[in-house]
């Protein structure tokens, strides 16, 4: 059976694929009937982030889902991670958001409140109820006496029109993720520390503020001006060297960068030096919290500098494929409190199931006060190159010709690791290849990417 869903939800560029008016209420038709074989009536929350498509896609899959008895949230603005905070409330949060992608893309992510991000069996679930619904088009505006035969004789959708949903809007939500964040940071006071925070034009800019000067924090804000195309535009987790710069031009003690969504966070100390999610969990080690765990969550693409660093406090690094998501079921199938990945989702299972940006940036604070790691010193890296290369298509990474272009690479690598694998939400193909030193992890990883992409494009 196909399924919709990719790494992180059902994304696409907005105009293709389940992105199209007459799509987009057919999911929700099908998420709501999902939803309804699970609970009675179910509470569905909504939220989502700044882009300028979020009204069209939220609109259209409204259209589907209200055919169905369920009661629609409607939070607007709100971090993905929110929703894990206010769960009680709940049974589905619909999530529409494409992260850290540009404005032009979006995506729709589905939380089983109950349980967390969708397993396997449930998004193969929706994908076939929607694979099997009928279109769902309007009756046409012309009488009878002037339509054909042939349309005469076809009906409208079997849908029954007699148990429609309701919505109401939701403003209550960020308050009550605002007051959810604060009672875990109740004894945090960031008083005289200034720091600068970088929004991404996303679902951060309004509450990441809020909750950092409820903490008595002296706040410079920048990218907090959405204008629904300029979300992740040169600036967040993905691009932190913006803050870098107004961190050494303010004088600022810590600076924090979030995505579109506001599950990532990149940490820029006072010299402007840019701490990743690997840097991240290497600090919240030393957290009281943390300090007597003897095993961590990350991924494939974690560093091999901060799995040498875990090992000598005692630690062992589990690897997972890359995706929060991963991490996550890590984290619950071995009890586990503490996972993450280099891009910066961190999850900190003892405060929330999901990656949340602010929680991280607060525990790093947390952290750093109670430890006196002012300038955030955590590890020695191993050199590590990632490229991004654009693919029209996918072949078989395991198997002839790129197996051998792979395997060969891999054999010039005297003390290091090469990782190749397509994007889960990206038409591209990454190649990661850490090395004892730069020049041979860039000599070693722009050879295979010039070989490959001869065979992928």
């Amino acid at each position: 059976m196909s399924n919709l869903f990719g790494t992180d939800g059902v994304r696409s560029k907005v105009g293709n694929n389940v992105f199209v008016s007459e799509n987009l209420p057919k999911l929700g038709n099908a998420i709501a009937k999902w939803a309804i074989s699970k609970y009675i009536n179910p509470k569905i929350l909504i939220v989502h982030d700044t882009r300028i498509s979020c009204s069209f896609v939220k609109s259209a899959l409204k259209s589907g889902l209200l055919l169905n008895p369920v009661s629609i949230f409607d939070a607007q603005v709100l971090p993905t991670p929110a929703v894990a905070l206010i769960k009680n409330y709940f049974n589905i949060a619909i999530i529409i958001s494409a992260s850290h992608n540009p404005w032009q893309d979006n995506g729709i992510k589905i939380v089983d409140l109950a349980y967390g991000k969708l397993n396997l069996k449930d998004e193969l679930e929706i994908s076939g109820i929607y694979l099997n619904l009928s279109p769902i088009t309007p009756t046409p505006l012309v009488p009878s006496v002037f339509r054909s035969e042939t349309e005469k004789n076809v009906s409208r959708d079997s849908q029954s029109y007699d148990n429609l949903g309701q919505e109401e809007f939701y403003p209550e939500a960020e308050n009550l993720y605002l007051e959810n964040v604060l009672e875990k940071f109740k004894f945090l006071s960031l008083k005289n520390i200034k720091i600068a925070l970088d929004c991404a034009n996303g679902a951060t800019y309004k509450v990441a503020a809020k909750i950092f000067e409820k903490l008595s924090a002296d706040l410079i804000i920048i990218n907090n001006k959405p204008n629904g195309k300029n979300i992740n535009l040169n600036c967040g987790a993905l691009e932190p060297e913006n803050l870098s710069k107004t961190i050494i031009e303010n004088n600022c003690d810590f600076g924090f960068a979030f995505d579109g969504d506001g599950d990532r966070v990149v940490v820029v100390n006072r010299f402007g030096e840019i701490k990743d999610g690997d840097d991240i969990l290497a600090i919240l080690i030393n957290n009281p919290d943390y300090q007597n765990i003897n095993k961590l969550v990350g991924t494939v693409m974690t560093n091999r500098g901060l799995e040498l660093f875990l090992k000598k406090q005692g630690i062992e690094l589990v690897r997972t494929s890359v995706g929060d998501k991963y991490i996550s079921e890590q984290l619950a199938k071995e009890n586990l409190l503490l996972g993450g990945e280099q891009s910066g989702h961190i999850i900190l299972k003892n405060l929330s199931p999901m990656g949340d940006g602010i929680l991280a940036a607060l525990k790093v604070l947390e952290t750093v006060i109670l430890t006196k790691n002012h300038n955030l010193e955590t590890f020695k890296k191993y050199p590590q190159v990632l490229l991004n290369i654009p693919v029209k298509i996918k072949l078989a990474l395991d198997a002839p010709p790129i197996s051998q272009l792979i395997d060969l690479s891999k054999s010039q690598i005297t003390d290091g690791r090469l990782l190749v694998r397509y994007s889960g939400t990206e038409n591209c193909l990454r190649i990661m290849v850490e090395e004892e030193t730069q020049e041979r992890a860039e000599f070693i990883s722009h050879a295979l990417a010039d070989k490959i992409q001869k065979e992928l494009c």
